[in-house]
């Protein structure tokens, strides 16, 4: 397949995947405006907020509206080169940060989307099938 025979989106998502621009400063941007966490999301939004939310014992609410035009592919993507944060509600967030959910008290599933649980792997964690016995 030639790059021409691709799509708008496909060859987004390749040059996403081949030239990945990870806003390294927007970690320290992010503190230093109050993120009470953070992390990168290398592994899927769904699951990487699954992470978050259970070493913080709370739950996050993510909108799928907030999630641009494929809120299937932002929730359960991966290589996303991106991060996570959470705010105090009365704080600004920093302009390379997007609104998408927020947090709420721990649940019975540390992550919901639009109220509800997530139905699906949510992203791709590496340590799934891995066998320490086997090294």
């Amino acid at each position: 397949m030639d790059r021409a025979d691709l799509t708008a989106d496909e060859a987004r998502e390749l040059d996403a995947q081949l030239r990945p621009a990870p806003g390294i400063t927007d970690g320290v941007r992010a503190a230093l405006a109050g993120a009470t966490a953070m992390m990168d999301l290398s592994d899927g939004l769904v699951l990487d907020a699954g992470r978050m939310a259970a070493a913080s014992g709370v739950t996050l609410d993510l909108r799928r509206d907030a999630l641009g035009p494929h809120p299937d592919d932002a929730l359960s993507g991966g290589e996303d080169h991106g991060l996570l944060a959470t705010f105090p509600a009365t704080d600004a967030v920093p302009d390379a940060f997007q609104i998408i959910g927020v947090v709420r008290e721990h649940g019975e599933t540390p992550v919901l989307v639009d109220g509800a649980p997530f139905e699906g792997s949510g992203g791709w964690d590496p340590y799934r099938d891995w066998d320490s016995s086997r090294g």
